[in-house]
């Protein structure tokens, strides 16, 4: 495995962790207020608010599975949903 594999697998570890981070951040937010004020609060916009991280890491795994060849339409179809999913929200609120 040349250079183009390490960039690869970076790319793709790189992407999966800003995917998780808007799904995994409020409920590790919680937990933590949780446990220090002994109640439950949840954020549950805060994935919207924090979509330009899952943006960014969707980019970097559609790049990652381009260069391997692999998953491309699984994740274009996935980054696709979630666009039109959180635009779409968006606009039927107006």
């Amino acid at each position: 495995m040349g250079k183009e594999g390490v960039l690869t697998k970076v790319l793709a570890i790189a992407g999966t962790v800003l995917v998780w981070l808007p799904i995994l951040a409020p409920i590790l937010f919680s937990a933590a207020h949780l446990i220090r004020a002994r109640r439950f609060r949840f954020d549950y916009l805060m994935p919207a608010e924090l979509f330009l991280f899952f943006i960014v890491g969707a980019g970097l795994l559609l790049w990652a599975a381009l260069r391997a060849r692999s998953r491309r339409s699984l994740i274009g179809w996935a980054l696709g949903i979630a666009v039109v999913s959180v635009v779409g929200a968006r606009l039927w609120r107006l």
